[in-house]
């Protein structure tokens, strides 16, 4: 530049001071009170140069932040570029010596030369009604870079139509300890770039973005840039059967401090993947994978102080997803425990469950006597679980709307005592109390039949054991009404004999390996003094199923019942199953009882023959007779023999014939076949592969990720 073009940039800056003076903003040194309390404000910046060479953004009338005064010299031959925090697409360019404003907003800026680029920046510009407010940092050191270009045949590529193809490139290489500086983040058509993107030296990402789709066209790996040399962008594109995965997640400024350990995972299926390739630059990380399917795919990620909300996207053969995501601080609930001296010492835990769909957020093991723990947690309602030895207590916060939250965890014990006796005398037992949260007590008694425990949620199911084998049956176990309140329980165990002999009604001779169903009814504990003569009265009644089956006598032992009534079912092959339970009545006390229960034998039927694919009996094959109209009940269960038959009853209503068999395909078949006499069935060759859906959309066939299948078995 020569000196009568400086003596003119002069003259214009201190026309444009006089001018902003004469709007009532005056310059550093002359101003308000609010100017000196913030010297980094100013109305004016532009390029420049130090009196040390030092280039920079000069602010105008002269003030850094937290600097002194700067003497500005002839402007050299480089611009500042700045590009907008929330617009990233724009991008302005401030030649050396034309001090322009930029609009008002927060601006990423650079300074370049043709070969020589220095870190980013910051710039904030507010206008006001004097003029224009900005502050920025001081001044920056360049380097030399070197040039990304675009190699024609990925340029011309897919997505080059109507508004051509972006070239994104972003500086990988976080920048080093001297100076708050940040990344380089570029956008450059490719139609316009004759000589490459300029860059700084080290690790780059690169990619293709068609503003016409809105997608990404192209990714590279990680490649590095050489000072003072050009270097083709390595783009990839997915391969055949394939797809990539590019997410981006920026990181607001209040939050750079808070994003370091951040992860970000992709699940797909039942499988959780890493990214392939991670890069973090203060603005923002990004997340590649490049060996994905097509599909549904889910994103998450968090650090320990921010995440994002999971996102899901459907990835598609040949192309590469994107998603945008913003960091967001997690809110901040603070947990108070004041706990019964019984729970301090543990051991105790801490977890935390989004209310809806129960997934678990967080979790920690708490120290003994520890009262306060706070947790990161997402914008959702959750639901903060304590886990002690006696149960758990749970609390539900809503933390849509919050930033911070406390919640005060305050359980109180439910103290069981009680004595079991059997036949009136006090016995050694095992007691098993269930809680309403699932949780599972289990307590001793001493030789004086007295147990206690403690339990934090209400006791609603008990079980009386005199043996001590883990694997036997309960001699006694009931409902009761769900006790929240100290109680002592009296657990009486009648020393009565209780039978179920099942016998052929033709023969009166015993089936052995019956099936036998008993449902019990009784009331509650709390109902056993209510003076309600029957079953029923009342509306507390309970009811538990148990199933046994009867041994070489045709005989099954039942535990000792409680007072009320028993409905029994019993089962067998070669049977007719009972249309209706026999009801038998329990006193108070109950007796000793022998319940017989007789079967009808099937009458002739109609014999069906199975063979298997390579017309071999199907001997073995599993037959569920299934029976319908007004006979409709419980199923038949059938099974062939050596020669692949069976005998099918006659007059048991049977509609319908389910048949399995390990060698060949499951089939449904009417049922009784048109034809008289015995009926043969081929049955069909088993699938290669269990049954596969694949749900699309209709119309463009497009996939319908979490679709509900419904199966209709032969109409």
């Amino acid at each position: 530049m020569t000196r009568a073009g400086a003596g003119a940039w002069r003259a214009f800056l201190a026309l444009a001071v006089a001018g902003l003076c004469a709007a009532g903003v005056g310059a550093a040194g002359t101003d308000s009170q609010d100017r000196s309390a913030l010297p980094g404000w100013a109305e004016w910046v532009a390029p420049a140069v130090d009196a040390e060479g030092a280039k920079g953004l000069a602010v105008f009338p002269g003030r850094l932040v937290g600097g002194a005064p700067v003497a500005v010299r002839d402007p050299a031959p480089f611009v500042v570029r700045l590009v907008h925090f929330d617009r990233p697409g724009e991008e302005r360019v401030m030649p050396a010596g034309v001090p322009t404003p930029p609009p008002a907003g927060r601006w990423r800026f650079w300074l370049e030369s043709d070969w020589e680029i220095s870190p980013a920046s910051t710039l904030a510009v507010f206008p006001r009604a004097q003029g224009w407010r900005s502050v920025h940092t001081h001044f920056l050191p360049a380097q030399t870079g070197g040039r990304v270009q675009v190699s024609g045949g990925v340029g011309a590529g897919a997505g080059a139509g109507a508004g051509g193809l972006e070239l994104r490139t972003v500086h990988a290489e976080l920048p080093g300890p001297d100076g708050p500086y940040g990344s380089i983040a570029r956008r450059q058509p490719v139609a316009g770039i004759d000589d490459g993107v300029l860059m700084p030296a080290g690790e780059t990402l690169a990619a293709l973005w068609s503003p016409s789709r809105e997608r990404y066209e192209a990714v590279s790996r990680p490649f590095r840039v050489e000072p003072g040399q050009h270097v083709a962008a390595p783009l990839l594109r997915p391969p055949e059967g394939q797809a990539f995965l590019h997410v981006e997640v920026s990181h607001p400024l209040r939050l750079r401090g808070e994003a370091d350990g951040l992860e970000v995972l992709a699940q797909q299926g039942e499988t959780t993947l890493s990214p392939d390739e991670w890069v973090e630059t203060p603005e923002a990380s990004f997340a590649l994978w490049y060996q994905l399917g097509a599909g549904a795919v889910r994103v998450m990620g968090g650090a320990e102080e921010t995440y994002f909300p999971a996102a899901e996207l459907v990835l598609r053969e040949g192309e590469i997803g994107h998603l945008a995501e913003r960091l967001v601080a997690r809110p901040i609930l603070d947990v108070s425990l004041v706990l019964p001296p019984e729970l301090r010492e543990g051991p105790l835990s801490l977890a935390v469950f989004r209310t809806e769909g129960a997934e678990k957020l967080a979790e920690t093991e708490l120290a003994p006597r520890q009262s306060r723990h706070r947790f990161h947690l997402v914008h959702d309602e959750v639901t903060v679980v304590l886990q002690t030895a006696v149960g758990t207590y749970r609390r539900v916060v809503d933390l849509r709307e919050e930033s911070e939250a406390s919640l005060l965890m305050e359980p109180e014990l439910i103290r069981l005592t009680g004595e079991v006796r059997f036949g009136g005398e006090p016995t050694r037992a095992r007691v098993r109390l269930h809680t309403t949260d699932g949780h599972r007590l289990e307590v001793e008694t001493d030789e004086d039949g007295w147990f206690e425990t403690l339990a934090l949620r209400p006791v609603y199911w008990g079980a009386v054991f005199l043996d001590e084998s883990e694997e036997a049956e309960p001699w006694m176990e009931t409902w009761m009404p769900p006790i929240s309140e100290d109680r002592h329980l009296e657990l009486d165990i009648p020393d009565v004999e209780v039978v179920v002999r099942v016998v052929d009604a033709a023969t009166g001779l015993p089936v052995p390996g019956a099936k036998v169903d008993v449902a019990s009814h009784f009331r509650p504990w709390d109902d056993q003094d209510s003076g309600q003569e029957e079953m029923g009265e009342g509306g507390s009644e309970r009811m538990m199923g148990r199933g046994f089956a009867t041994d070489d006598d045709g005989v099954a032992h039942l535990p000792p019942p409680r007072p009320g009534r028993l409905e029994i079912r019993a089962r067998a092959d070669g049977y007719r199953p009972a249309d209706d339970p026999l009801v038998v009545p329990i006193p108070d006390p109950p007796l000793d009882r022998e319940i017989v229960v007789p079967l009808e034998p099937l009458g002739p039927g109609r014999a069906v023959h199975l063979r298997l694919p390579d017309g071999r009996a199907a001997a073995g094959a599993e037959i569920l007779a299934v029976r319908g109209g007004s006979m409709a009940g419980p199923a038949l269960p059938l099974r062939t023999g050596p020669q692949g038959s069976a005998e099918v009853p006659a007059d048991t209503g049977v509609t319908h014939l389910l048949v399995r068999h390990p060698e060949a395909a499951s089939r449904v078949l009417a049922w009784p076949p048109p034809a008289a006499g015995a009926a043969t069935w081929t049955l069909e060759p088993a699938a290669p592969t269990p049954l596969r859906l694949r749900a699309v959309e209709p119309g463009g066939g497009e996939p319908a990720p979490r679709a509900a299948p419904v199966l209709w078995l032969d109409g």
